[in-house]
């Protein structure tokens, strides 16, 4: 049983230059690097992993905890003290409340003029249901939007009309471009706007 510190910790045990040694997948744990809200300041160490998203806290090890024969301390750190985190080379960032969705530290599945960040609440068992049942943020110009699954057509081709054809697919619901397919269509806006500027 591990022992949860309501403290965060300053993570000094990994201060040589030597990489670290990551975690296998059944952890629960990995290799990140945290930029917290004050200060900029960047903590190195072994934090929780959340592959759609953590609310509240996250917890983290100073040591690898794999290491055995005893498993380091776990720490709690929570989420208003966080700006973002890059684990196994995903970016995560802190996203305030909206609407129904509580703040939560989140990962961006899309990079470009327009980001995408989604949000999938950890009960969801099912990974192919997971991204039909995402809460899908988008962020343009520093606005972050949420989208609205209700809305998703008219919503989505609005916000991609500059590319008419794109925009066109949203609206109809065509297949490859419903909900669960915001990655793509983004991913396909954000190639339009940059072949647009070139």
């Amino acid at each position: 049983m591990s022992l949860l510190v309501g403290l965060s910790e300053p993570l000094q045990a990994q201060t040589d230059n030597a990489p670290p040694v990551d975690t296998s997948p059944q952890s629960g744990f990995a290799w990140s690097e945290v930029t917290l809200v004050k200060g900029e300041e960047v903590m190195k160490g072994y934090f929780n992993v959340g592959e759609y998203g953590l609310v509240q806290a996250i917890h983290y090890c100073t040591r690898n905890p794999e290491v055995r024969p005893y498993r380091p301390p776990i720490y709690t750190l929570p989420l208003s003290e966080v700006k973002s985190m890059v684990q196994r080379g995903r970016y995560y960032e802190t996203l305030q409340a909206m609407g129904e969705i509580p703040q939560a530290l989140v990962p961006r599945v899309v990079k470009g003029p327009v980001e995408v960040f989604v949000f999938a609440d950890p009960q969801v068992a099912l990974v192919k249901a997971k991204h039909v049942l995402a809460q899908w943020y988008l962020r343009r110009d520093g606005k972050l939007i949420g989208v609205d699954k209700k809305t998703f057509s008219e919503q989505v081709s609005a916000y991609v009309k500059e590319d008419t054809a794109l925009a066109q697919k949203v609206s109809q619901q065509q297949k490859g471009y419903k909900y669960a397919d915001l990655i793509n269509i983004i991913t396909e806006y954000n190639h339009y706007t940059q072949v647009q500027t070139q």
